[in-house]
């Protein structure tokens, strides 16, 4: 059965935003897919992920770069996988996944990016398929390591279904998957039926274990990853679907990976729910009681926590879409500011690129949104003038050129760009500018040095404004 009807105002032809304003849908039909990757990004203090519109993306735990849970491809084209979900059905031997990649069927998928949390619809083989992923965070900002992913199955025909869902996730445990895969021992928790992994070989990381856990308990598992994707095989087809069971092997000198397989059965009409984990802890006891508090669903929600966090401000009617831009980029500032490392650039640190980011009041007269570390809250407009806006039609981004951090960061080089292309303006260093684009002196030309590229100015304080 087609997913079912949601109403999404300013719908580009891809997604739109919810009614309320606090998801971004995005709406997959067959063979349609979007530009680039639309992802989203979960984080807390210690650990985070970054989820696609078509997949789950990847994970890490204190650093992005130098401890990747699993590998971050960085392939803006294909977008691959390196971790799924998969479904089979026991009695056809159909395979599937809840997620766009990297099993793409010809049914409708549907992604809602919102606060902290990814939710993927799918209804393929008569089965309603829901699939949440969120990283927990907790009201200081804090969160235990750990990437939830709920499945929520339900049997829309009119017989009893069989079906097995596997996990499936690529070990890295370091910054480079072809560096470190030689160094990481797999093995199995037996109290907790977890899988875990560790390195002893680099970085200061070597003492964490990292692990993968599923709820109901999985009844075989695999830590060889040449093993469940077969010889020349891939994630879009893993050799060991085809199989009845896995090969329950771990250790070390083997493929790393984590794999769990469990069998489900569906009366007609019934649902049920299965969680698996992925996460990192320091020992076995902390690594335990994170599997046994996130096998309820009856846990502290993500989404209470964000929505207290930016319940601080309210932006009017009068410009519904303005308040829907704003209120996504607050969440995602919230998830970036913290204490992690996002893979921008590949080493670049997001608490280096911008600690201020300022969207002034539009010309409606809205109250002016700053968002400071990791929290959002309503600033009152000083009165020193309208907030510059370019052309009249949109409120200008201001942002603090002596905080942009180093001359390779991303905000500085794409400042720096648009200056030379007349995209920005000098502003006055004051909360908003009241001064018209005529009456702004144009800057001067830069300085030619070495083969005919220009040198930049120096770290001048001062603001710039869309």
């Amino acid at each position: 059965m087609p997913l079912p009807f949601l109403e999404l105002p300013y719908f580009n032809g891809l997604g739109g935003f919810t009614p309320d304003g606090r998801e971004y849908a995005i709406y997959l039909k067959p063979g349609v897919q979007t530009p680039k990757p639309w992802v989203n990004v979960m984080a807390n203090s210690e650990f985070g992920a970054l989820v696609s519109e078509s997949g789950l993306g990847f994970t890490w735990c204190g650093n992005s770069q130098a401890n990747r849970l699993t590998p971050w491809h960085n392939d803006p084209v294909s977008d691959p996988q390196s971790e799924a979900i998969y479904l089979r059905d026991d009695e056809s031997g159909a395979t599937w996944t809840p997620t766009p990649l990297p099993i793409r069927e010809q049914d409708a998928y549907r992604a809602r990016h919102g606060q902290g949390y990814t939710v993927f619809e799918h209804n393929s083989h008569a089965i309603g398929q829901e699939l949440t992923v969120f990283v927990p965070i907790g009201e200081d900002g804090h969160g235990d390591p750990v990437k939830v992913f709920r499945l929520r199955l339900r049997n829309d025909s009119g017989r009893a279904r069989k079906l097995t869902a596997t996990f499936y996730a690529e070990w890295v445990l370091g910054g480079s998957r072809e560096d470190q895969q030689l160094h990481v021992q797999t093995s199995r928790d037996e109290p907790s039926g977890a899988l875990l992994a560790r390195q002893y070989w680099t970085g200061s990381y070597t003492d964490r274990m990292a692990f993968a856990a599923a709820h109901p308990r999985a009844v075989s598992w695999s830590g060889n990853r040449t093993n469940f994707l077969g010889r020349n095989g891939s994630s879009g087809k893993p050799a060991a679907l085809g199989r009845a069971r896995l090969d329950n092997r771990v250790g070390a000198g083997l493929d790393p990976s984590a794999a769990l397989q469990l069998p489900i059965s569906l009366e007609p009409g019934q649902s049920v729910e299965v969680t698996f984990l992925l996460g990192e802890a320091g020992t076995t006891d902390v690594m335990c009681d994170l599997v046994g508090r996130y096998q309820s669903a009856e846990q502290v929600e993500t989404r209470a926590v964000h929505d207290a966090a930016l319940v601080g401000y309210e932006v009017g009617r009068a410009a519904s879409a303005y308040a829907a831009f704003v209120h996504r980029l607050s969440a995602q500032s919230m998830a970036a500011l913290s204490d992690v490392e996002l893979p921008l650039l590949g080493t670049l640190r997001i608490e280096s690129i911008q600690r201020r980011v300022r969207i002034p009041r539009p010309a409606s007269g809205l109250p002016g949104i700053s968002v400071h570390g990791a929290r959002a809250y309503a600033r009152p407009h000083s009165g020193r003038g309208r907030a510059s806006v370019s052309g009249g039609r949109r409120p200008a981004l201001v942002a603090s050129r002596n905080r942009l951090g180093s001359p390779h960061s991303l905000f500085r080089r794409s400042a720096l760009a648009a200056l030379r292309r007349g995209a920005l303006r000098r502003g006055d260093g004051r909360y908003g500018d009241s001064r018209s684009r005529d009456s702004v002196p144009r800057r001067r030309a830069a300085p030619r040095g070495r083969r005919g590229a220009r040198v930049c100015a120096g770290d001048r304080p001062g603001r710039f404004a869309l």
